[in-house]
């Protein structure tokens, strides 16, 4: 779980870079007020976030959020992004725009490991598919890690091959070539 103490400052730095902040905690979704960025991501994924002062109820909270999305443009998300110092943090970008934060230690390579151990499967015998930069780590932890078409520079770069783009059915070419 995300810490007030982490969350906090990361709430001041999303108002001073004009940027978006969500906060997920177990099943629900948080925002200080609706706006173009909550409506986009709503429309996405079909679930509706409650608004409210979210300061007020991060402070409140026994147990942490376990995820913050933060959303504005790419050049606000790169500001925000080099003013994040925190070592409890693991900040990586979803896409251009997004900019999720979730704790140290819990990234997708880290879930896939997890899962290998409580399946009994050697992380070489894994296949990964990403996307975008918060993909990354999870493409260079699979035996086989296969970044899309449409994929960020930087998780080409982390994969073993490239396959299709989202639009080409990329994932179905990634599953028939090596499964």
């Amino acid at each position: 779980r995300l810490p007030a103490a982490s969350v906090l400052p990361v709430l001041d730095e999303g108002a001073r870079h004009g940027v978006h902040v969500s906060v997920y905690r177990d099943l629900d979704w948080f925002v200080e007020t609706e706006d173009r960025w909550s409506r986009n991501e709503s429309a996405i994924t079909g679930l509706s976030p409650i608004p409210g002062p979210l300061r007020d109820r991060i402070q409140s909270w026994d147990l942490g959020a376990h995820k913050l999305l933060c959303m504005g443009e790419p050049a606000q998300i790169d500001a925000m992004m080099a003013s994040i110092y925190d070592d409890h943090l693991d900040c990586l970008r979803s896409k251009a725009e997004y900019l999720e934060i979730v704790p140290a230690g819990t990234g997708k390579a880290d879930a896939m490991q997890v899962l290998c151990d409580r399946l009994g499967i050697d992380a070489g015998q894994t296949m990964a598919m990403g996307d975008h930069d918060i993909d990354c780590g999870l493409l260079r932890a699979a035996a086989v890690g296969v970044a899309m078409g449409n994929a960020s520079p930087a998780a080409k770069q982390a994969a073993r091959c490239v396959t299709g783009s989202n639009d080409q059915a990329g994932v179905a070419q990634a599953i028939y070539q090596w499964i």
